[in-house]
C-alpha cells in the first residue's frame, strides 16, 4: 500500500527556533535532544521538546543538520555551519538563504522528507503570480490542498 505524503508546513518550525538551534549545534561534536534542550534553556531560549524534534527534522531535510543514527546525536553539516555564521554576520542574507532552501528543497532534495518544501514553493508561486493581491488564506489553503 502506498502511504499518502503529508504536504504540510509545520508552524512549530519558526525562525527564532531555527536560529537558536543552529547557534547551539556544533559541526564537530554531536548533541542529543535532551542536551540540546538544556543548552537552549541555558541560552534563554525556551522551546517545547516536541518542537525541537520538528525543527531538527526540517533542518535535516534542508541539509543543515545530520543525525548519527547509532548515538542519536545531532550536529551541523558544512552547509549548516555556513548558515549559522551567516545568521550572525548578516541576518537578512541568512533569511534569504533560508527562504531559498525552503523553496528549492523540493526540486533538489529528498522528496520523501521535503514535502513541506512543495507546499512552501506552491504558496510562493501562487502569491507571486497574483501579486499584488489581498490574501484569502482559506481559499489559498484549499487551492494548495487541491493541487497536492
Amino acid at each position: 500500500m502506498n502511504a499518502r505524503k503529508k504536504f504540510h508546513v509545520d508552524h512549530d518550525v519558526r525562525p527564532a527556533h531555527v536560529t537558536a538551534i543552529l547557534r547551539q549545534l556544533s559541526p564537530f561534536v554531536g548533541e542529543g535532544r535532551s542536551q540540546l534542550l538544556d543548552a537552549l534553556a541555558a541560552a534563554g531560549h525556551k522551546i517545547n521538546p516536541h518542537y525541537v524534534f520538528w525543527n531538527l527534522k526540517v533542518l535535516r531535510a534542508l541539509g543543515l543538520t545530520d543525525m548519527d543514527e547509532k548515538t542519536e546525536t545531532w550536529r551541523l553539516t558544512r552547509r549548516g555551519a555556513f548558515l549559522r555564521a551567516l545568521s550572525e554576520w548578516n541576518p537578512r542574507a541568512f533569511f534569504d538563504m533560508m527562504h531559498y532552501l525552503y523553496y528549492a528543497s523540493w526540486d533538489f532534495g529528498d522528496r520523501d522528507t521535503a514535502t513541506f518544501s512543495w507546499t512552501y514553493q506552491t504558496v510562493c508561486n501562487l502569491l507571486w503570480q497574483r501579486r499584488p493581491t489581498i490574501i484569502d488564506g482559506k481559499a489559498l489553503a484549499a487551492e494548495v490542498r487541491d493541487l497536492a
